[in-house]
């Protein structure tokens, strides 16, 4: 009898034992659960940051494209826009050219406004300039209204 209490103690105790450490990985459990619920909030939480962030990045990249294309329209308008400026001057250079051929540096006005003003008729493309970026004086040629040198009425050309 007196081996069986001591067996029976022996199983208490031991019961006792079993019983503390199921408390003790019940408790363990609770508390990993917890941190399990904060570190899934959290990667919730950093998948949203990371959501928003890949948006961000494909606004800026449509952003960028909106503006290449912008900068490129820009680009071809100006570039136009040369070429119109171009045509402009040298339409400008010939019309003055016809209209005004008795002004050269010879007159002193003409000088002191070039010096003043720069000439907008001297330009690097132009390859038949004279001396001093001024056109040669163009040589007298007959104009229906006069006519050099005989001709008929018939044949009588703009030159």
């Amino acid at each position: 009898n007196n081996d069986l209490t001591i067996m029976t103690s022996k199983i208490q105790d031991h019961v006792k034992e079993l019983h503390k450490k199921q408390e003790a990985t019940l408790q363990n459990l609770g508390t990993t659960q917890n941190k399990l619920h904060e570190t899934m909030s959290d990667s919730e939480d950093l998948k949203r940051a990371v959501d928003q962030a890949l948006n961000s990045v494909q606004h800026l990249g449509e952003s960028h494209q909106s503006s290449n294309r912008t900068i490129n329209d820009l680009h071809a308008q100006l570039s136009q826009l040369g070429g119109t400026t171009m045509a402009l001057k040298q339409g400008l250079k010939e019309q003055s050219q016809l209209l005004l051929p008795n002004i050269t540096m010879d007159h002193s006005e003409a000088r002191a406004a070039t010096a003043r003003h720069g000439s907008i008729l001297a330009s690097p493309m132009n390859a038949t300039m004279g001396r001093g970026g001024t056109a040669p004086a163009p040589k007298p040629r007959g104009t229906p209204r006069s006519p050099a040198g005989l001709r008929s009425a018939v044949n009588t050309e703009w030159t």
